[in-house]
């Protein structure tokens, strides 16, 4: 965030600049922070398209939502929980 602030000051005051020359003037800086937020949207774009790959864990078949190695759940609640989980 240090660099924004001086290149959005920098567009607010009519002929300053940050380093000097032709390649410093507003039009350029928002032609950079346009060019920053392209970059961070394609990022941000990217990682949502990988969410929604099928996941490398294959799920086990038969599929038991409902893991009761303690046996401590009564088969009644087990067939409910299973019912509601599907």
């Amino acid at each position: 965030m240090p660099i924004i602030s001086p290149l959005i000051t920098s567009t607010l005051r009519p002929g300053s600049s940050i380093r000097g020359g032709p390649a410093s003037g507003p039009l350029f800086v928002l032609a950079w922070l346009a060019f920053a937020c392209v970059i961070l949207l394609s990022a941000f774009q990217t990682s949502a398209t990988a969410q929604t790959a099928t996941s490398p864990i294959p799920l086990p078949s038969p599929f038991t939502p409902v893991v009761d190695d303690a046996q401590v759940i009564e088969p009644a609640t087990r067939q409910k929980l299973e019912s509601i989980y599907v």
